[in-house]
């Protein structure tokens, strides 16, 4: 069963881009083998419908899945460091989609 962190985020999916690089550099304990992010990409018409149940205008979205299952414990601080690095109100972090960060 996969586990994954659905990130919306307002920014272009290139400017997003540019920041998950620096992430993936800054915090490679936890991206290199525990968590795997997925390429930036436009938000769908649904994703931007769940980012703005939560008060956010997307327009891009990416994964990030749980690679190693004994990592499932530091997902709050997966997320914590997503929310810094886009800031808390460019960002919302949803467990499966579902369940806010």
């Amino acid at each position: 069963m996969a586990i994954d962190l659905f990130c919306h985020v307002s920014r272009s999916a290139g400017d997003v881009t540019d920041v998950l690089e620096l992430l993936l550099a800054k915090h490679q304990e936890f991206f290199e083998k525990k968590f795997l992010i997925s390429k930036a990409t436009e938000s769908s018409d649904v994703g931007k419908e769940v980012a703005l149940e939560h008060g956010l205008h997307a327009r891009s979205t990416f994964l990030i899945r749980v690679n190693d299952k004994s990592a499932v414990g530091q997902i709050s601080k997966v997320a914590d460091i997503v929310k810094d690095a886009f800031g808390d109100a460019n960002v919302v972090v949803l467990f499966e989609n579902e369940e806010r960060q």
